[in-house]
């Protein structure tokens, strides 16, 4: 699935951050075993999580970090056969650990493993399907560029459930 997203994280303490994310899914396609493909309407998604630096490193220490995000995703899906469409909903626990190095407060590269799961809900061939995800974890590399206000970001995930992501944030 291809989607867009705005995140905000708000620190509560010195040690804990907690984060929001709302999204939307602009396209996508599922690919059962069994029937034809279907395509994914756009959707959306949300998601609340809390991180917590557990390290905080100095030199070739890591800074180490703990994490745990509760989201969910709905959209709508058409049979490539004949058409027709059906809800599909998706939630997700996610647990993760990170670790980072400052390299002149400006480059802050990392590598981080998750795991995750919850349940998928959707309709194929008119029957309820209860799945999951064909993962249940990622390994992740990539870092963060700081310059001023501005955060640049890239993080893939070649392991596991892949992904590429990539944004940009602004500090005040």
């Amino acid at each position: 699935m291809n989607t867009v997203a705005v995140s905000g994280g708000f620190p509560l303490s010195e040690r804990w951050t907690m984060y929001a994310v709302l999204g939307m899914i602009v396209n996508g396609e599922l690919n059962p075993e069994m029937g034809p493909d279907y395509d994914v309407k756009p959707g959306g998604f949300v998601s609340v999580g809390f991180e917590y630096n557990a390290v905080t490193g100095l030199g070739y220490k890591p800074n180490v970090d703990f994490s745990v995000l509760v989201g969910g995703a709905m959209a709508k899906t058409e049979n490539s056969d004949d058409k027709s469409k059906t809800d599909y909903m998706s939630t997700d626990v996610r647990l993760g650990i990170r670790g980072s190095w400052n390299i002149n407060n400006r480059l802050f590269p990392f590598a981080a493993v998750r795991a995750f799961g919850g349940p998928i809900l959707w309709k194929v061939h008119g029957e309820d399907v209860t799945g999951t995800d064909i993962y249940h974890y990622h390994l992740s590399v990539g870092t963060a560029v700081i310059a001023g206000p501005i955060v640049a970001y890239l993080e893939w995930a070649a392991v596991g459930e892949q992904s590429l992501k990539a944004g940009l944030s602004f500090g005040w």
